[in-house]
């Protein structure tokens, strides 16, 4: 096996490689020197720092362990996710914070290219992020809010990034501040993602007003921006016409909720020939289905909605079906309704059904449809209880034939 694989040329090995999981990868690093090097870096291009509560560990224990400086993660980690910094018990003599821990792990991977970190308010996360800010190649963060932060935030210390994301923030003056800093020291800014901090409400109960910032707060005036990937949810900014002019490049929008999206926004996107590839939004609008009947191109559309959400609810189905799916037909490839919809509107028929036939491209089809709650397990699906089910159009899905290239289809109930 060993030569078999040496005779490949390098090129072909990584592709290998990429393929192959880590207990294999650990298993080809022993089968020769020369093996080693090539296995070695696929094996170690993720890495996570994961402190728990050791018992008697030692200084030294840590040393040997962690901070070995020719360690394969800290020659080789490109990818790199701290989860959690619990305290480490060491010796009564030689105690040290688990946040500096982290911080000496972190600097010495210097080929890091992408973190991800679950950030804790108990944790010193300053000492975390500054650290993180130093790794010379990084290009994409990702920042979890385990629990709500305080208003302070090192967030202008980063520069050079590609990828940002922030999600469960909390939206403070000082935290926005401090994010427009960030992105003005990123040029290259390709993605953007931010989600807020929800606190939990009573069932039931009313929509609370959402006061939004404008989008434009983040941007400098002088900035250019080459965002092309741009996720929010309702409550994180107000999108409006003069938002546009920081989303030229703009290609993928996820929009949780788009009761902060004036019409002008969809309106100017129109107007100044910005075309979506992807498009995630809930509740669709008129302006929406008018933005997205005045071209063609888009290639996913999805069709999302908040578990238990008392936003509002819109109900063009109708019109996405007959209206939207048509002018999309030769290009769209992953089309999704999400299981939360309201049922009544946007579970399948046979009209919607031969709508979506007409779409030839798709790969990924996720549906609502209506079954019985007797629908037995039997090898005929058309059939219950010796009847035919006449109502049902996923019957007529799986058994028309089409020229899908479809990788599953997820039909739910």
């Amino acid at each position: 096996m060993s030569s078999a694989f040496l005779s490949l040329s390098s090129d072909v090995m990584g592709v290998v490689l990429e393929h192959a999981d880590v207990p294999t990868l650990r298993l080809l690093r022993l089968v020769s020197k020369t093996m080693n090097s090539f296995a070695e870096p696929a094996a170690f291009r993720i890495a996570t720092i994961h402190i728990s509560r050791l018992q008697g560990c030692t200084e030294a224990d840590l040393q040997t362990r962690l901070f070995a400086q020719d360690s394969p993660a800290n020659r080789w980690a490109k990818q790199l996710t701290i989860n959690s910094l619990a305290p480490v018990e060491l010796s009564y003599s030689t105690r040290r914070p688990k946040d500096i821990i982290a911080c000496r792990l972190v600097q010495r991977m210097r080929k890091v290219e992408t973190v991800r970190y679950y950030v804790k308010a108990w944790e010193s996360y300053p000492l975390i992020l500054s650290a993180l800010a130093n790794l010379p190649k990084l290009r994409g963060l990702s920042l979890n809010f385990i629990s709500p932060i305080p208003n302070v935030l090192p967030l202008e210390e980063f520069a050079g990034l590609t990828e940002i994301e922030l999600h469960s923030v909390v939206l403070s003056a000082e935290i926005t501040e401090g994010l427009s800093a960030m992105i003005q020291r990123c040029p290259d800014l390709k993605r953007l993602g931010i989600t807020t901090w929800k606190r939990s409400k009573p069932f039931n109960a009313p929509p609370a007003p959402v006061i939004g910032t404008e989008l434009t707060a983040l941007f400098p005036s002088t900035y250019q921006s080459n965002l092309t990937h741009f996720t929010s949810t309702n409550d994180s900014f107000v999108l409006s016409s003069s938002s546009v002019r920081f989303l030229g490049s703009l290609s993928h929008l996820h929009i949780r909720n788009t009761q902060n999206v004036h019409p002008s926004f969809w309106q100017t996107l129109q107007a100044d020939g910005i075309r979506l590839t992807s498009l995630a939004v809930y509740p669709l609008s008129p302006p929406v289905v008018t933005y997205l009947t005045s071209y063609s191109g888009l290639s996913d559309l999805s069709i999302t909605h908040a578990k238990f959400s008392n936003g509002i609810i819109g109900d063009l189905a109708h019109e996405l079906f007959f209206n939207v799916l048509p002018c999309h037909q030769a290009t769209l490839q992953h089309l999704s309704f999400g299981q939360y919809l309201p049922f009544e509107a946007w579970s399948i028929t046979e009209e919607y059904l031969e709508r979506i036939l007409l779409c030839r491209f798709l790969k990924t089809l996720s549906l609502l449809f209506r079954y019985p709650h007797t629908f037995p397990s039997v090898a005929d699906p058309s059939r219950v209880h010796g009847g035919p089910i006449v109502d049902v159009p996923f019957i007529s899905l799986v058994s028309k034939p089409t020229s899908f290239s479809m990788d599953y289809t997820h039909l739910a109930r």
